[in-house]
Formats: C-alpha cells, sequence, structure tokens
C-alpha cells in the first residue's frame, strides 16, 4: 500500500535484505524496490512500513544520481503554486500518488515543472522513516 496522511507518504512492504544497516524493501503498490536505514536485525520477508515527508523529496525532469536515494518515475497530475511553495501529486506507474512539496527559490511566474511532465521523485536514504507497529 502507498497513501499519503496529511504531510507524510506512506509505504508498506517487504524486506527482501538486510546488509550493514541498510534494508531493501519491495514496496509491490510502488512496484519499487526502496532503502532504509536501520540499526537492529530484521529478518527478510518481514512486513514492514515506511514514509517519507513530502518536503525531503526532489522533483526533476531529469534522472537523478541514484546511489544513496530512492528513486521513482511518475508524471505530474495536480500541482498548486503557493509564492514560496508549490505542492504537487505524482502519479507513478503503479497507479499510486506519492505528494511532493518544492521550496521555489526563484521568483518566477513559470515553473520548472508542470502539468502532465514526466518526472524523476527522489529522496536520500536516511529521510526513509522506519515505522513500528
Amino acid at each position: 500500500m502507498a497513501s499519503f496522511v496529511g504531510n507524510i507518504n506512506l509505504f508498506e512492504g517487504r524486506v527482501t535484505s538486510a546488509d550493514a544497516g541498510r534494508l531493501s524493501l519491495r514496496c509491490d503498490a510502488l512496484n519499487a524496490e526502496l532503502m532504509v536505514l536501520c540499526g537492529e536485525a530484521v529478518e527478510s520477508g518481514s512486513p514492514i512500513s515506511v514514509a517519507v515527508r513530502p518536503e525531503k523529496i526532489t522533483i526533476s525532469r531529469t534522472a537523478p544520481d541514484a546511489r544513496d536515494r530512492n528513486v521513482l518515475k511518475g508524471i505530474v497530475r495536480d500541482l498548486g503554486y503557493f509564492g514560496d511553495q508549490s505542492l504537487y501529486r505524482v502519479r507513478l506507474q503503479s497507479g499510486a500518488v506519492l505528494q511532493v512539496s518544492a521550496q521555489n527559490l526563484r521568483r518566477s511566474a513559470s515553473l520548472t515543472v508542470e502539468w502532465d511532465d514526466e518526472v524523476y521523485l527522489s529522496w536520500e536514504v536516511a529521510s526513509t522513516i522506519l515505522l513500528r507497529t
């Protein structure tokens, strides 16, 4: 499952591997493998939930360096411009929708990312929050 509640994106999945304080998580709702930091032993196959805040996600038209980052691809389906901030809802190929909040660093009437643009969403592995049940 993937969803956003308030101002956080939530993902559920299963641990596929654990190595050196890092877990790989298969999230079927995103059709993707995510990485998360974890300081304790977790068995492969264990169900797990993680979250990422919308402001921790970078949105761009070009593919980012995936080293130490989670990267997903989608299409902008909704956006709102609020002066110093833009809010995006991006539909992934799996159909899941992620919410992204981007700081507008330049004064400009034109946005760098528009409706229906194909975009890459990425965030640092350390920004992925492991949730305990």
